[in-house]
């Protein structure tokens, strides 16, 4: 009895244990997913082509597991549950990344300077940035053919007869610090063995120009799309008495310059001072002129003045000359005129009028009269 309460009681917990939990996988949204099958066709996960990876992608975001019992030993509850495929997910977000000798630069916090030589043998390296991305999903296959995933997302399982699920996962940043900065480097090492030192300081748009060339297609053919390269920064040389030696000579150069801007200041102000004096005395000048105009117009009004003054006395004389009694009349005429505006209306005590033919009168004021109360009479 007792044996057989055992093998109920064990069958009772292997069903419980043993039961398919539901698994299920989150597609992202930057994700694109492909389901592979573990088993059968697939061969063991092996990625036959382009084609295969497209004929498998998902789009849903969210997908069920499935499993299936093995059995490993002659009891029951000796096995564990299997899964019969495996999904894969490459991330497309964009990736940037910024390679630089000084560790205290760049992405990480460590040497990532691309080393190359020129011509002449010197060492030396620059700071390159670059940002790629995964653009569409035919580009997500390309890249999965090419680079299968290195690295896995775990979705915890909680059952006894299931292992955790491990999501393949392929990224764009492991093949950035990996082929991408390898091939930039090989290409920038050909073009720098073309000068030598004294030239490459000049010839970086050359350089930036032929890493382009070649490494923007080449990874386009891999799914990757490059939006951006370039350079920054000055050369590190790995010598260091060459950067002093372009020190010196830079600063020297500078000091140069410099002397040659104060000389150049210094005529600069020069001619200033000249062209200013040369204005204020075209100025003085332009015064003088506009003065001397101004005197002459003067001097022309006041003849012109005493032309017509002249002219009148000389009209004058000739009409007297002419008719005397009718100049004789006008000039009575006008005397009259001027004593009428001048008079206020008043009549004065004396009058003396005019005895000869000129018809002119004078008026005298009277003397204060005296009261007739103070009059003496007259006693001759």
């Amino acid at each position: 009895m007792r044996r057989v309460y055992c093998i109920i009681v064990c069958l009772t917990t292997f069903a419980g244990c043993a039961y398919d939990v539901p698994v299920f996988v989150t597609i992202e949204t930057s994700e694109t997913a492909f389901n592979i099958k573990l088993e059968g066709e697939a061969d063991q996960a092996t990625l036959k082509s382009e084609e295969y990876l497209r004929q498998n992608m998902i789009s849903t975001k969210r997908v069920q597991i499935t499993y299936h019992w093995v059995s490993q030993g002659y009891w029951v509850f000796n096995g564990k549950y299997l899964p019969n495929e495996r999904i894969i997910v490459v991330d497309r977000a964009p990736e940037t990344r910024e390679w630089v000798a000084d560790p205290k630069r760049g992405t990480s916090q460590r040497d990532e300077g691309i080393w190359v030589e020129s011509s002449d043998s010197v060492g030396f390296s620059t700071g390159i940035s670059i940002t790629a991305r995964i653009a569409n999903e035919d580009d997500a296959v390309k890249f999965l053919y090419n680079y299968p995933p290195k690295s896995n997302r775990t979705v915890k399982v909680i059952n006894s007869f299931k292992d955790d699920y491990a999501v393949g996962v392929a990224q764009l940043a492991d093949i950035m610090d990996g082929e991408v900065r390898t091939k930039i480097q090989e290409v920038f090492a050909e073009k720098a063995a073309e000068y030598n030192m004294d030239e490459l300081r000049s010839k970086k748009k050359e350089i930036i120009a032929e890493i382009r060339q070649q490494v923007i297609p080449f990874f386009a053919q891999r799914g990757i799309t490059i939006t951006a390269i370039g350079m920054f920064g000055g050369f590190t040389y790995e010598n260091p008495e060459i950067q002093q030696a372009i020190d010196q000579v830079f600063k020297a150069q500078q000091d140069e310059e410099v002397a040659k801007a104060e000389a150049m200041a210094a005529r600069e102000r020069k001619e200033a001072l000249k062209l200013k004096g040369e204005g204020e005395a075209q100025q003085k000048v332009e015064m003088a002129r506009g003065q001397t105009e101004a005197i002459k117009l003067e001097a022309e009004a006041k003849a012109a003045a005493i032309t017509s003054v002249a002219d009148a006395k000389a009209y004058e004389l000739e009409k007297l000359t002419a008719n005397p009694e009718a100049y004789l009349m006008l000039k009575k005429l006008e005397i009259e005129e001027q004593r009428m505006e001048r008079w206020n209306g008043q009549y004065p005590h004396y009058y003396f009028g005019s005895t000869t033919d000129t018809g002119l009168n004078l008026f005298v004021p009277t003397p204060e009269m005296k009261a007739e109360t103070n009059l003496k009479p007259n006693t001759d």
